[in-house]
């Protein structure tokens, strides 16, 4: 595995642990800085995550819908 892939991970548990300790939303540049990130790379962050998670959502609901497709 290459390390940009580890370190990427390592990122996206670093911002699930930042809301799992603060438990409210937060602003981008409040969550780079509270992870000491630039504000370019928790951008690209986030639009992952948010990406993945539609993603999943959407083939829920598609799943949930038409359980026989």
């Amino acid at each position: 595995m290459r390390h940009d892939n580890v370190k990427s991970a390592a990122r996206v548990f670093a911002v699930l642990e930042y809301f799992a300790v603060h438990r409210q939303p937060a602003r981008l540049r409040d969550l780079s800085g509270g992870l000491g990130l630039p504000a370019s790379s928790m951008t690209a962050i986030l639009r992952t995550m948010f990406s993945s998670a539609t993603s999943r959502s959407t083939i829920r609901a598609t799943a949930t819908s038409h359980p026989h497709a």
